[in-house]
């Protein structure tokens, strides 16, 4: 499975064999720190930024794959951003995978600590102590967490509490 954490500065990426370890990845992409008010500058900016992810993710098969969704609450430049470069990633991914999920990050969150709205900190923290794993950035751990989803989602490993299967049937009736 995979789970991406997009951003158009720092997308967490997580690749999870059915057995075996998880790989994580953040593509960083400075150029995109900067506003470009032109859409041809935009629109270019974002096209090697997801040029980027795509070399990682392109000649992959995953069963499935787990995208966060838009933060609707969040506001300004950077979710109109988010919004450009996530319209051109989501065209990509359909165009090369097919069985693709986008999961509310309330949900990601509510999915490991029964509440969506818990701060990322104790988030992180619940994740990094199941897992035993400390991730370099909160994409990596969103990505992690996604890639996990995927895998209960699927079947690979058990769904351990009643929020985790609130989770999955809400992804199985495609309403998340």
């Amino acid at each position: 499975v995979l789970g991406l954490d997009p951003s158009v500065t720092s997308f967490g990426i997580c690749i999870a064999p059915k057995d075996g370890l998880e790989k994580t990845f953040v593509i960083k992409s400075e150029a995109l720190k900067t506003g470009a008010p032109r859409v041809y500058d935009r629109i270019n900016r974002y096209s090697a930024h997801l040029d980027n992810v795509m070399a990682v993710i392109k000649d992959l098969d995953p069963e499935l794959v787990f995208i966060e969704g838009y933060s609707y609450g969040s506001k300004g430049q950077g979710m109109l951003d988010l919004t450009e470069f996530g319209g051109l990633l989501r065209a990509k991914l359909l165009s090369t995978f097919k069985n693709i999920r986008e999961i509310a990050p309330t949900s990601r969150i509510k999915y490991f600590t029964g509440k969506g709205n818990t701060a990322f900190d104790k988030f992180s923290q619940i994740v990094a102590v199941k897992y035993s794993r400390i991730f370099d950035s909160s994409d990596e751990t969103d990505a992690f967490v996604l890639a996990q989803m995927a895998k209960a989602y699927l079947g690979w490993v058990p769904v351990e509490n009643k929020y985790q299967l609130e989770i999955k049937q809400g992804i199985e009736a495609d309403v998340l």
